[in-house]
This record gives structure tokens, sequence and C-alpha cells, in this order.
């Protein structure tokens, strides 16, 4: 696990990820960390459309590959619903 990875993993995890940036001197670069979300989603859900199969179909790898992108995603974003109040 690259060190990128690993501090990003102990943020989140930390749950100093709730603080705002401002106040940490932190800048986050959001465009990056969901890169490497979609990436690592990718790799997670071919490897889990072979998981069961050895031919998987394209509808598997699909919806695999979508369902780990999102929990890859979730992991390290969190979304407001606009109806939501904080």
């Amino acid at each position: 696990m690259s060190r990128r990875k690993k501090f990003l993993s102990a943020l989140v995890s930390s749950g100093s990820a709730k603080i705002p940036v401002e106040k940490t001197g932190l800048y986050v670069k959001p465009y990056e960390v969901l890169c490497d979300c979609i990436e690592r989603g990718i790799g997670f859900g071919i490897r889990r459309a072979y998981k069961y199969s050895d031919k998987p179909t394209e509808e598997s790898f699909k919806e695999e590959i979508y369902r780990e992108v999102l929990n890859a995603i979730f992991e390290y974003f969190d979304f407001i619903e606009p109806n939501d109040k904080q």
C-alpha cells in the first residue's frame, strides 16, 4: 500500500476527515482521490466478477464494477441529500 493510500485510510478511519480543511492546513485533491477510488473499484469489480465464475457475462462485469466503484467512493466521500439539514 502506498504512503498516500495509508494516509487516506488513516485519515478516514480516524474520523479526522470531518474536520474542516481550513483549520488543518490540509489540502485535499478531490480529483486524484476520486480517480484512485475509480481505479480501485474497477480492479475490485473485475476480481469479484471472476470470483464465482470462470467466464462472467458482460452484465456481471458491469454490475460488479459499478458496485465496487461506488463502494470505493463511499469510503472517502459523504454525500448529503439536498433536503437533509446538518
